[in-house]
């Protein structure tokens, strides 16, 4: 019931849904810098 509740009251408030949404696009971007970074070291490495 509570749980219910509580995700309802997530979809409805928009603080919740822009900190969502900030914390989707930051860690999209660390993924892409991290994924660069994998990418240099194994090209430095061959």
């Amino acid at each position: 019931m509570l749980s219910a509740f509580g995700v309802s009251e997530a979809q409805i408030n928009p603080l919740n849904v822009m900190i969502f949404d900030e914390l989707n696009r930051l860690r999209h971007g660390v993924l892409r810098v991290a994924s660069g970074w994998v990418v240099e070291l194994a090209l430095k490495e061959w």
